[in-house]
């Protein structure tokens, strides 16, 4: 599992992607809220509830938006 920290032109922590051990990842916001996830084995982004907002990985999309 490793955590990476995404950060706003200001360098102030916004949210964070874990990736967990199973390949998936996790979208936090600066708090460790879930925003989403993202299966790469389907290749969809989902949000908090499991719905399925695109294809691909737009997790960083999520964190900005919050």
């Amino acid at each position: 599992m490793s955590i990476e920290t995404i950060t706003d032109k200001n360098h102030r922590t916004v949210g964070y992607i874990e990736t967990m051990s199973d390949g998936k990842k996790k979208a936090l916001d600066n708090i460790f809220h879930t925003l989403g996830y993202y299966d790469p084995k389907q290749n969809v982004t989902q949000d908090k509830n499991f719905r399925t907002i695109a294809n691909g990985d737009v997790l960083s999309s999520l964190i900005f938006k919050s």
